[in-house]
């Protein structure tokens, strides 16, 4: 009597813990990189650039000038001709200066850090504002401040000025209280900008 072995095709347990680590992983990599402005040695490599671009033309140039196929003679070769046997000037010496602190200057702009455009939210994923959203957010919690009439407000990274003006007339309360409310607005920033809140009564010139 022949006997047939039966293989189980159902799908196996699966790992929840190699789940959670590809869960993890995807998280991680999904991290948003801090917003920053461009760097200051930018407006620098594109100054570089141009004059690199505009040597390898006058190469070009040059060389189809070398070739006989244009006319003239090569301008690297007359300026080269015109550099050789300078003699010592008085302007030499501060040009040199002046030279050497714009290259340390360079340097120093390209080291530099970059500074930051946005504030980072208490959250647990990366999550930033701009200091023009923080104004808006501010402004808005003002607004529902009893008694404020209209709202303009400004936003920088470390500060959020706030001008209000309402039918109170007692303004001491009414500035603590647009205080209050903007800091409560603005509590899920992480470094929480200093808010200055200005107020006018209505009807005041």
């Amino acid at each position: 009597m022949s006997t047939t072995a039966e293989t189980d095709t159902r799908p196996g347990p699966v790992s929840h813990r190699a789940d959670q680590q590809r869960e993890t992983n995807g998280h991680a990599g999904a991290t948003a990189k801090t917003p920053v402005a461009a760097a200051a040695a930018a407006p620098l490599g594109v100054v570089f650039a141009v004059v690199l671009g505009a040597l390898g033309v006058i190469g070009v140039r040059d060389g189809l000038v070398a070739a006989g196929a244009l006319g003239g003679t090569p301008w690297l070769t007359t300026a080269i001709t015109n550099v050789n046997g300078l003699t010592p000037h008085t302007w030499m010496l501060p040009a040199g200066i002046v030279a050497v602190l714009v290259g340390v200057w360079w340097v120093l702009a390209a080291l530099k850090r970059r500074r930051r455009t946005a504030l980072q939210l208490d959250a647990d994923t990366s999550v930033w504002m701009r200091p023009a959203d923080l104004a808006r957010v501010a402004a808005a919690a003002a607004e529902d401040v009893p008694a404020v009439e209209s709202v303009t407000a400004s936003g920088k990274r470390k500060k959020v000025t706030v001008h209000v003006t309402s039918t109170a007339r007692d303004s001491a309360q009414i500035r603590a209280q647009v205080q209050e409310a903007v800091a409560a607005r603005l509590a899920p920033v992480a470094k929480m900008p200093r808010i200055k809140v200005k107020t006018r009564t209505s009807g005041e010139s």
